[in-house]
């Protein structure tokens, strides 16, 4: 467009839901372009209006002097459109690329752009961590470990104050644990002394 640069809307960042869809609405670019059209319409509007004015007013005159006083002012700002963007998110699980997919779908007059962003972000439900987050193995071993201490941390207790055991006997079912070391030891010396005979 003869190299000019033209604004398509001010960044926003505040998404709107329309129903189902999730909208970001760019507004208050750079003025639209008139059209032949929108000027047909707008001599339409100002003929009635002094139509209007000259059964008010009787004087001719002063009509043909506001007229041209008319064509000398610059545009209404009020009524001069300016350029917006809808950006319209969509669902897309299934893209192989992890990045946005934007497409353009169309702009209805040359004041309005409407584009398309496909998304798995745009998805609604919780996001999968990606920063290698506890699995359920994790989740399992974590629930063991908080049961082992809360057992080591309350048996402690228990034998000390009321059992009042000191040092290894403190710790719960101590006689049960010193006989299951004992075994394993006996198994242990057990299985170094066996010496095969040799026939």
């Amino acid at each position: 467009m003869d190299g000019k640069t033209f604004s398509i809307g001010q960044q926003a960042s505040d998404l709107i839901f329309r129903g189902r869809k999730l909208v970001l609405n760019y507004t208050d670019g750079s003025p639209c372009p008139t059209t032949p059209d929108q000027n047909h319409h707008k001599r339409k509007l100002l003929s009635r209006e002094a139509r209007e004015h000259d059964q008010d007013d009787d004087d001719d005159k002063d009509h043909e002097d506001d007229d041209d006083e008319g064509k000398d002012k610059k545009p209404d700002t009020k009524n001069l459109r300016r350029k917006s963007t809808l950006i319209s998110f969509l669902c897309d699980r299934d893209l192989v690329n992890p990045a946005a997919a934007v497409s353009f779908v169309g702009s209805p007059d040359s004041c309005t752009y409407v584009f398309e962003v496909r998304s798995a972000a745009a998805c609604g439900g919780v996001a999968a961590s990606t920063d290698g987050g506890v699995g359920p193995a994790g989740v399992f071993g974590i629930i063991v470990g908080i049961a082992i201490a809360a057992y080591m941390i309350g048996g402690c207790a228990y034998q000390r104050t009321v059992m009042h055991q000191r040092g290894w006997r403190q710790c719960p079912n101590f006689a049960m644990w010193n006989n299951m070391l004992g075994f394993i030891k006996g198994i242990i010396q057990l299985r170094l002394s066996w010496q095969p005979v040799y026939t």
